[in-house]
């Protein structure tokens, strides 16, 4: 949760960052994205947040990141004994882009549908760093510049909205199709949607991504510029006990789906569940 004081100072309370975010790497995003939102608007201010005394896992992840502690209160009236940690926005996200450098060598994989009777030449990247969306978005881009950035139709499989919001960032322009199985996610999709001004036009369907064949009219072989397949965890796995059939077809719907030399994106990728699907050499062949 951000929360503005009367004097304008941001602050980001350790209250609002759960321990499951912090694990999965999404406070880190949380603060990297507030970072780059202070810069670009432009305002003379520093990240500020407070730690309980008692919460040894807290303060070395705030730490790690390279927040400074800079006073200790014995009464905080959220934390009880507590610290106060500040970082520069830009001191944040230099020290993101370097760790996010060295995690990414070797993070990104290349492979291609051998889909011969679609005529497709389009290629699938798959990442091991769901926490780390909006740089494996930019590597794509700068490998096949363009076919993001002037994407007009795109398929988010399994979307969140943080997921949205990346896409959003780096296809500004495009009309986006949203399939979840949870209707939690959706729910909070829509929420976010009406809150912002839209130019384009963002469809929401709760329903399983394997059943897309099942509704042609909505959707259509070759349709789709991009597929980002984000959490599809929620649709082939949490919510199934058929994650080994699913899968497949998942992958046979964005191979149906996507445009002659479109784009497919992996970007929350489980490698001990995904692998033995995507390994199938029916439905992806591995370019080295």
């Amino acid at each position: 949760m951000i929360v503005n004081n009367s004097a304008g100072n941001i602050f980001v309370y350790e209250l609002f960052v759960r321990p499951e975010d912090r694990s999965t790497g999404i406070g880190t995003q949380l603060l990297t994205d507030l970072a780059r939102n202070i810069l670009e608007r432009k305002l003379n201010k520093k990240i500020t947040l407070y730690a309980g005394q008692n919460n040894p896992k807290a303060i070395r992840f705030y730490e790690s990141l390279g927040f400074r502690r800079v006073a200790a209160f014995e009464n905080n009236s959220t934390f009880g004994p507590s610290y106060k940690y500040e970082i520069d926005p830009q001191q944040l996200i230099d020290r993101q882009s370097a760790d996010i450098g060295a995690r990414l060598t070797g993070a990104l994989e290349e492979r291609s549908f051998p889909f011969d009777k679609s005529g497709w030449s389009g290629r699938v990247y798959t990442t091991k760093e769901p926490s780390l969306i909006h740089e494996v978005l930019q590597l794509v881009e700068r490998k096949v510049p363009g076919h993001l950035t002037q994407a007009e139709l795109i398929l988010l499989v399994g979307g969140t909205v943080e997921e949205l919001r990346e896409v959003m960032r780096i296809a500004p322009n495009a009309d986006i199709t949203v399939v979840n199985l949870n209707g939690w996610e959706i729910s909070l999709i829509r929420d976010y949607v009406r809150s912002i001004n839209l130019k384009v036009n963002i469809r929401l369907f709760q329903m399983d991504a394997s059943e897309m064949g099942n509704h042609p009219d909505d959707y259509k072989s070759e349709s789709f510029d991009w597929i980002y397949a984000g959490s599809v965890d929620h649709s082939a796995f949490v919510y199934s006990n058929e994650a080994e059939k699913i899968l497949p077809l998942i992958a046979a719907e964005e191979a149906r789906l996507i445009r002659p030399g479109g784009i497919v994106t992996h970007t929350d990728f489980s490698p001990k569940k995904y692998l033995p699907a995507l390994e199938n050499p029916d439905l992806f062949e591995r370019i080295e």
